[in-house]
């Protein structure tokens, strides 16, 4: 072999040596926190090298790889489930953000985007939440409330306890959210007061009573609406989970309202958007939830009207229900 030849062989070898390094690098998320210390140091620390196995994982299509000592229990498991539910990747390679503490003490990590596969090979934008316990574990994640809507909501607020409130009912909903994508039957039991209220509206045809033979065979749409008590929705969820190989559930136009009387009392409005494997349907979710207990807050009430045969007044709300001690 020539001089020149083992020259160019060089630079070759080099090159590979270059994309090597430019492809890990790509798989690089650092998480830089505003304020510095031992727990914040910690959870920066943790958070990037969290966010870069799960690029790393996303890219060669296998599982993150992420040290047992830094999660809690909960959060592995959570984390299976969500990446069986949808693989995810971190675009950024910076992400500079703050801790936000919680009501229980414990730590998150809001707005990280991520972007993950749809069924058409495009990519959905997602922003991921990651909780921290005060020792610097993962104690759980979930997809969050756009920044701008979460701040909106928040700022909305009157006093101190009704803000405390309403950053509590955010964290319920988006784990309430990602408790559907991720098939967590468990979860969903526990939410869910015993005597909850579930109503559910579904669409009909009915026949015109005419001899018009176009229309009669057309009908009309109606909504009829079904009273469920938790056992049977539970029963027909865990249903729609066997048959579904997929099942991803958005929320949009949220609105918090707290009972006038009972100001443990909310009432959260707002639009579901429904896919899955079967089917997908658009449609307005109201939920009545108990903050008697914040660290368990209970579902009293689930209704579910179909967007499109729903007028924007007769959408269910607080001011539909009577509240007894």
């Amino acid at each position: 072999m020539s001089f020149c030849s083992r020259f160019i062989f060089i630079l070759l070898a080099a090159s590979c040596l270059l994309l090597g390094s430019v492809s890990f690098a790509q798989n690089r998320t650092t998480v830089i926190l505003s304020a510095s210390g031992e727990t914040e140091d910690l959870i920066s620390e943790r958070a990037s090298k969290i966010l870069t196995a799960m690029n790393l994982a996303e890219s060669k299509k296998t599982a993150p790889k992420i040290p047992a000592e830094w999660t809690t229990k909960n959060a592995a498991k959570i984390m299976k489930e969500v990446w069986n539910f949808r693989p995810f990747f971190s675009p950024e390679t910076e992400i500079r953000t703050h801790l936000i503490r919680r009501s229980n003490s414990d730590f998150e990590i809001r707005g990280i985007p991520v972007k993950m596969k749809t069924d058409g090979d495009s990519l959905a934008s997602e922003e991921l939440v990651l909780v921290f316990s005060q020792e610097g574990k993962l104690s759980n994640l979930f997809f969050g409330v756009e920044t701008e809507k979460y701040t909106v909501l928040l700022s909305q607020g009157v006093t101190v306890s009704d803000i405390r409130r309403r950053q509590i009912i955010l964290d319920f909903i988006e784990n309430f959210r990602t408790a559907y994508n991720r098939k967590d039957i468990s979860y969903l039991k526990t939410v869910f007061s015993d005597n909850a209220l579930i109503i559910v509206g579904n669409v009909v045809k009915v026949q015109k009573d005419n001899t018009d033979f176009l229309n009669d065979n057309l009908g009309e749409q109606k909504v009829e609406f079904i009273r469920q008590n938790k056992q049977e929705y539970m029963s027909s969820l865990e249903q729609v989970f066997k048959k579904n190989q997929f099942i991803k559930v958005g929320f949009d136009e949220i609105e918090i309202v707290q009972h006038r009387k009972y100001n443990s009392i909310y009432g959260v409005t707002l639009l579901q958007y429904w896919n899955s494997s079967a089917y997908s349907d658009k449609g307005y979710l109201f939920l009545m939830i108990d903050f008697r207990d914040e660290l368990k807050p209970l579902i009293h009430v689930r209704s579910w009207q179909p967007e499109k045969y729903t007028e924007p007044d007769s959408v269910i709300s607080l001011g539909d229900f009577e509240i007894f001690e």
